[in-house]
């Protein structure tokens, strides 16, 4: 018999996982601590949000940027990159958008993987996001083009004799 106390484990704990004793002799996971707001990126309502209606988790807008050590700053309600920071990637044309069969997401392959969703962009950035699709100056990936469009885009049809 040993002379340590016995705790009973509530849910289950991956490596890791930082568990507090509480007064009831359970031992359960410490929440992770949030990363730290940026308060000179201001606040929004992420457009995801007013897509999901009632947010799953339950978190109150409005929604903040966050970043952690080592990442470009994200939502706080979908995790997405900041829009500012896809269009400088966007624009400068040598890193990698992941095409993805959703119209609202696309892959960014920086020097921290990330995604991004299109509802973050204003309507100006929508239409230079434009401007470098038609220009092809984009490097986007395997198959080299979106093969679900940007919810926001349009494809014309060649003019007739072209």
């Amino acid at each position: 018999m040993s002379d340590l106390p016995e705790y009973k484990l509530e849910g289950y704990a991956s490596a890791g996982d930082v568990l507090q004793l509480h007064p009831d002799g359970v031992l359960r996971r410490k929440p992770p601590t949030p990363p730290p707001v940026r308060e000179d990126l201001g606040t929004h309502t992420c457009g995801r949000r007013t897509e999901d209606g009632v947010p799953p988790d339950g978190r109150p807008g409005p929604d903040t940027w966050r970043e952690r050590p080592g990442e470009l700053p994200s939502c706080s309600y979908c995790g997405s990159m900041h829009p500012n920071e896809f269009m400088r990637i966007a624009e400068g044309g040598v890193h990698e958008l992941g095409p993805t069969d959703k119209s609202y997401k696309v892959y960014v392959d920086s020097h921290r993987p990330s995604k991004f969703y299109f509802q973050h962009l204003t309507l100006e950035q929508r239409h230079r996001f434009i401007e470098l699709l038609n220009a092809g100056t984009m490097k986007i990936g395997f198959p080299g083009r979106f093969y679900s469009r940007p919810f926001f885009v349009q494809y014309s049809k060649p003019a007739e004799g072209a």
